[in-house]
């Protein structure tokens, strides 16, 4: 899913090594809001403030340079995974680019 946003916050870098590839990986929270306009059910509009915090992953994530404030497209997904018998949930993006 991609969403049109604003940056609002940007997190430090974390990097490790996968323990089955042994290939090094690099994680960046970052949050972005966007506006989205909603229909009422008497026909008016009103809008509403969204804000998602997204674990930027891979290359982007290391080389990542985008001031807070900058406006971008990012690429949204959701993943789940079980680690130690626990369902984790989680939200990343493998791109982000300015627009």
């Amino acid at each position: 899913m991609k969403i049109d946003c604003v940056l609002k916050a940007v997190g430090e870098c974390r990097s490790g090594d996968n323990a089955t590839t042994g290939r090094r990986w690099f994680i960046r929270p970052i949050e972005v809001e966007w506006q989205e306009n909603r229909l009422r059910g008497d026909g008016t509009t009103y809008t509403i403030d969204n804000t998602l915090k997204v674990d930027l992953f891979g290359e982007h994530a290391q080389n990542f340079s985008l001031a807070v404030g900058s406006n971008v497209t990012i690429d949204v997904r959701f993943e789940t995974s079980i680690y130690n018998g626990k369902t984790i949930n989680s939200i990343r993006s493998t791109f982000i680019i300015l627009r």
